[in-house]
Order: structure tokens, then C-alpha cells, then sequence
């Protein structure tokens, strides 16, 4: 199970802009990548189910990638939007 996104924002209502000459100002945070729940991280922490997989080559060589990604970055944004 992953987290992947979540946005929350709040909008100040009108009549409290409207009187500082502001028709509409929004406050707003949006998180990516905020958490995943997966029985992989018991055998390795650093997995990440999205990426992990083994490849046999046309020789019969094991190849385990699961040692090659990085898991995913997680991003937060933080911003305002001020219409006048």
C-alpha cells in the first residue's frame, strides 16, 4: 500500500479578503510519495515494490535489481494563491 499524493488547502473566505482588497487568497500544502506499507521492507528497508525485480539473461545468469533503484523521493510544496 502506498501514499502516493495527498493535497490540502484552505481558502479564506471572502468576506474576510474583501476587506483588505484581496478578491481570494488560498493556502495550500501537496506531499508526493509520503509513505508506503509493503511486507519487502521485513527483508530489506530500502525496497521498493514498485521497482524491485529479478532478471534471468539468455544465459541462465540472475540479475537482482532490487539492489539498483533508489526508492522514491518524496516532495513537499508549500504556496499561497492571491487573486486581487
Amino acid at each position: 500500500m502506498r501514499f502516493k499524493n495527498l493535497t490540502v488547502g484552505y481558502t479564506i473566505p471572502e468576506n474576510v479578503t474583501k476587506k483588505i482588497g484581496i478578491e481570494k487568497v488560498r493556502f495550500y500544502f501537496m506531499g508526493e510519495n509520503l509513505a508506503y506499507w509493503s511486507p519487502l521492507k521485513a527483508i530489506n528497508p530500502t525496497i521498493d515494490p514498485e521497482g524491485a525485480y529479478t532478471r534471468v539473461d539468455s544465459s541462465g545468469k540472475t540479475t537482482d535489481y532490487n539492489r539498483m533503484w533508489y526508492p522514491w523521493q518524496k516532495t513537499f510544496m508549500f504556496g499561497i494563491d492571491i487573486t486581487f
